[in-house]
């Protein structure tokens, strides 16, 4: 089932590496393509299979030319970037990293550019766009692609920002978002330590006490919270099993630095 949507993928790819398919003139389209660009990236890095480098590359080489000048991504390739695209590409770019393909430092250097334009409070905090109100969200997304752009756990912003998040806006059940809570779980997952205990411990209890246990949607997520919609089964359940595999998908970003440097003066 994998292959076959994998080989789906490829088979609907532009010429140019466009994941968008039949999402050209739709705002949904750069988030797809983005979202399409991780899941070739991983697929190589984990198979190995030369078959995917090449459309995996394309579909980077895609994102690295539609940055916008000012660092950004957003539902057109060129177009003056907003937070949200901008998450979905920075993570592309970094399983490509990952998987060995070729993503030019200079656009990860454009991308901090753009992470400066819409940070507040020294970096703790993010907005959607520059000159909007940070929010939740946008914040958790924010801090995950400057982990991405070279942030290490020795910058205060990352600590604060977490702590800000954990503080103001833990995960609650009467309160679902999973999109925050998407991007929330993977930032908390690579601090680690106590405030990945706190996040974790409320983030699995209430997913795993919310799943649908039987009828038509049995072992889905009901669709509740911002950016979704009643018929958004597909989205609420897509994000909320991310949320659940971040302890088997991504390796903790620091533990991995820390391993390394241990490597290096090791006798």
């Amino acid at each position: 089932n994998v292959a076959m949507g994998l080989r789906w993928m490829i088979q609907h790819q532009g010429e140019d590496g466009d994941l968008r398919h039949t999402l050209k003139n739709n705002n949904a389209g750069m988030y797809a393509h983005g979202q399409g660009a991780i899941v070739l990236s991983e697929a190589y890095a984990l198979t190995g299979d030369e078959q995917l480098r090449g459309p995996a590359q394309k579909a980077i080489d895609f994102i690295v030319n539609a940055q916008h000048a000012g660092g950004g991504w957003r539902y057109q390739p060129g177009e003056a970037g907003d937070t949200g695209v901008l998450g979905w590409h920075m993570m592309a770019l970094h399983s490509a990293r990952v998987s060995g393909l070729n993503v030019p430092e200079s656009n990860l250097e454009l991308a901090g550019n753009y992470l400066d334009s819409v940070q507040s409070a020294s970096g703790a905090k993010y907005s959607y766009r520059r000159g909007t109100a940070a929010n939740e969200a946008m914040s958790a997304e924010g801090l995950l692609c400057r982990m991405y752009t070279g942030w290490t756990k020795q910058n205060p912003a990352l600590e604060e920002g977490l702590e800000m998040l954990l503080a103001n806006h833990a995960p609650r059940a009467n309160q679902p978002n999973i999109y925050y809570w998407y991007y929330g779980t993977q930032v908390a997952h690579h601090m680690g330590g106590d405030q990945w205990e706190n996040w974790n411990e409320r983030m699995r209890d209430i997913l795993v006490e919310t799943q649908v246990r039987d009828g038509k949607f049995a072992g889905a997520w009901r669709p509740g919270g911002p950016h979704t919609a009643g018929n958004d089964w597909m989205y609420m359940t897509s994000l909320a099993t991310c949320c659940l595999e971040v302890y088997y998908r991504h390796a903790p970003l620091f533990r991995q630095i820390e391993l390394d440097e241990e490597a290096l003066v090791a006798p």
